[in-house]
């Protein structure tokens, strides 16, 4: 594909969506109503930038950092850490957050079970699912971790919940790899957030963790039938997911990158986009990357500013050959660089609300804007590890009305919008019965959500349930016939 840039300036780089029919609302911008969301994700490398010999930084030090990653004014930010050793990174970024000039008040939530939501779940309520930890590179006197950090303006506290937090941990010779996740109700609306860091031994192996969190973590985070995408409205899935650029190797990377041919490097070799023909994470979007997301791995740590017009920027950036530590034979071996580092995101299409990336004007292309999706290649503490951060900001616009509100002429509109046509998921889950139209059998199975049993030639029941999601306490039944909208008490 022609790249439409200027020339010498930097080409976007499309992302590739599935086949998946759903698409995103074409509204990016931010209006009245809107949930705004940051969302990082970062390999620490086992190294922490907010510390020195005399401990945590000051606040003018820190800010300093910091400002290069975060931006101010957002309702939600979700920070997503791999291979960290402390919680400097979170405090930092708490810090900053409350010095902004709005005099808006940021708090951390603690990423526990709700005592109410799930009373029945075996994890103990008061205990906090916030991250992986184990040995490693880079921590053997002491641990490293997978984790989250989900930070709430007070602002909008009224309008989110924790509704549930979970953690899997892939094995004791995995070391701190693993994923953490956590529900969040916003609104009538569920988010689940996934950080991850992923195996980079094969592709099998990856492909196979990916479906072992998908599938484990649906279990802790809801109902065991039933996976991560078939329990939430909106699904966002980020980490260190270990994809490297296949079919080159690391000089005819560089040479591409010297060349300003990062969109032919991307659509030719991005692990990702293999992946994807195999059925890996289906149904998954990921924002258009923006001008400058060069590959977020393997890097030199510490390579402090390296200037971008140097044909050769890419020597000065990239280790493509590395030397193994003892313990792993100490052998030199040659690292291709990889777009490691992402952010992914599912709606179900059977949803009241959009979850969309954030548009901003292009700073390259007059009147063009662009998904806020990018890696941060520069700026103080921004270099400490092998990897890049990426960020994106994402807007939550709640677009179609709650099912309580659909008026009866409108029952066919409702029908479209809630009801998710997929034959692979319309029969799945397990049937109820105990209402008055007989036994249901749940499509997707939700915390505060729709339970819907589909069938075209069939009137069509939606059953709205409790938080509890038992439906012998269902607060009401939807009952859509030839638009017909009616309401029944199920008690």
């Amino acid at each position: 594909m022609a790249s439409t840039t200027a020339p010498g300036r930097k080409p976007h780089i499309h992302a590739h969506a599935d086949s998946s029919k759903y698409e995103y609302s074409s509204s990016g911008t931010r209006q009245e109503g809107d949930i705004s969301i940051w969302i990082g994700t970062w390999n620490l490398g086992a190294a922490d930038p907010f510390s020195d010999s005399r401990g945590l930084m000051d606040d003018a030090d820190t800010s300093r950092m910091v400002r290069h990653l975060v931006p101010v004014g957002y309702d939600l930010y979700v920070l997503g850490v791999q291979e960290g050793v402390n919680e400097n990174v979170y405090f930092a970024i708490q810090a900053y957050l409350n010095r902004n000039p709005q005099l808006l008040r940021y708090q951390r939530k603690e990423l526990r079970n709700d005592k109410v939501v799930l009373p029945n779940k075996q994890a103990p309520t008061d205990a906090v699912f916030d991250a992986v930890r184990g040995r490693g590179d880079g921590a053997f006197m002491g641990t490293k971790f997978t984790g989250m950090a989900v930070f709430c303006g007070d602002h909008v506290a009224a309008d989110v919940q924790v509704l549930r937090a979970g953690l899997h941990k892939f094995n004791i010779a995995s070391g701190s790899k693993g994923g953490v996740a956590v529900a969040l109700k916003i609104k009538h609306s569920t988010l689940c957030l996934i950080n991850c860091h992923l195996d980079a031994r094969n592709d099998t192996y990856r492909r196979d963790q990916i479906r072992l969190l998908n599938t484990n973590l649906g279990k802790v985070m809801g109902h065991p039938y039933f996976d991560l995408t078939q329990q939430f409205h909106h699904v966002v899935w980020m980490g260190d997911l270990n994809y490297r650029i296949v079919k080159m190797d690391a000089t005819e990377v560089c040479r591409l990158l010297t060349e300003d041919r990062i969109e032919e490097l991307h659509d030719r070799g991005d692990g990702l986009l293999n992946d994807r023909k195999q059925g890996i994470f289906e149904g998954f979007k990921e924002p258009d990357k923006f001008h400058n997301f060069y590959p977020t791995y393997k890097k030199f740590p510490l390579r402090g500013h390296v200037d971008m017009d140097d044909p050769r920027w890419p020597e000065r950036v990239y280790r493509v050959l590395y030397k193994e530590p003892f313990y792993k034979g100490g052998q030199v071996k040659k690292r291709v660089p990889g777009w490691c580092d992402r952010i992914l995101v599912y709606s179900t299409p059977m949803r009241n609300s959009d979850l969309v990336a954030e548009k901003v004007p292009c700073p390259f292309i007059q009147g063009r804007w662009v998904d806020n999706y990018q890696s941060i290649n520069d700026g103080v503490g921004m270099d400490v590890s092998d990897h890049s951060p990426v960020t994106c900001t994402m807007l939550l616009k709640f677009v179609r009305p709650a099912m309580t509100n659909i008026p009866g002429g409108l029952a066919p509109d409702g029908l479209g919008a809630y009801t998710d046509l997929r034959p692979s998921v319309r029969l799945q889950g397990p049937s109820y019965a105990g209402g008055p139209h007989g036994p249901v059998t749940t499509v997707l199975t939700l915390f505060n959500m729709v339970w819907a049993y589909f069938f075209p030639e069939t009137p069509v029941t939606f059953v709205c349930a409790d938080d509890s999601r038992n439906l012998s306490t269902c607060s009401f039944f939807v009952v859509l016939h030839e638009g017909m909208c009616c309401m029944n008490c199920a008690r």
